[in-house]
């Protein structure tokens, strides 16, 4: 069977010790990792990310398994088996090129045209901020709104900037801020059940101008949102 049989015969074995009837599941080309699902009563249909697509039948199981509690909420301890294989360095490596090929906003390069998020990252390391991962990716993201300067994924160890901050006029330990908060939550690891993810404020405070940086931000980025309002009225 090829990979797509093998998980639609699994999470049918697993569905129908829940009560469902009619079960099916195959793949889909989502930009994250994620499962989705449309159900009745005993009807269920699921398409999972084909990130998944190299499993193995084991990996499958517990998909299915934790899927059908959290539907059931008979919500369990999260599957260690498939909680290592997520977060197996090689799954980031397999899969990253992928998802930058669906996420044609990020650049996947740390180079701007002023700024450099490989120095950035280089500074965090020396201070002791943040641990040295060779599999992490920094870059810039062509199409950030004002209001979300920064993205992350956790999976896919990537951090990306807003490309609005590659301006010579932003110091760099506002970058280096914005590195620091999301790198903190890459490399906290993968927590399955968090539905938002934030840095402890103790943990925050270790950037020594975190306060500075943030003021710098909410005054920059608010500069930019005025500057876009007043382009948006002449254009009227």
């Amino acid at each position: 069977m090829n990979p797509e049989q093998r998980l639609d015969t699994i999470v049918r074995e697993v569905g129908e010790k829940y009560g469902f009837e009619s079960i099916g599941a195959e793949f889909e080309g989502f930009r994250n990792m994620v499962v989705k699902w449309r159900r009745t009563n005993r009807w269920i249909r699921f398409k999972v990310s084909d990130y998944l697509a190299d499993a193995p039948d084991e990996i499958f199981q517990s998909l299915a398994r934790v899927l059908f509690q959290q539907i059931s909420r008979e919500r369990d301890k999260y599957p260690e088996d498939l909680l290592a294989w997520l977060t197996d360095p090689s799954f980031c490596l397999r899969n990253r090129e992928t998802y930058l090929t669906r996420s044609p906003e990020l650049t996947g390069n740390p180079k701007g045209c002023y700024k450099d998020l490989q120095k950035s990252y280089a500074r965090l390391k020396e201070q002791g901020l943040v641990k040295d991962d060779p599999d992490i990716l920094i870059c810039w993201n062509q199409t950030a709104r004002p209001e979300t300067p920064s993205y992350y994924s956790v999976l896919m160890k990537t951090v990306a900037l807003t490309d609005l901050l590659d301006d010579p006029s932003v110091p760099d330990y506002v970058i280096d801020w914005l590195v620091y908060h999301d790198l903190c939550i890459v490399q906290s690891g993968y927590k399955p059940y968090a539905v938002k993810r934030t840095v402890p404020i103790k943990v925050a405070r270790r950037y020594p101008k975190m306060t500075e940086a943030q003021e710098f931000l909410d005054w920059f980025l608010k500069d930019v949102i005025d500057s876009c309002e007043c382009e948006e009225d002449e254009e009227d």
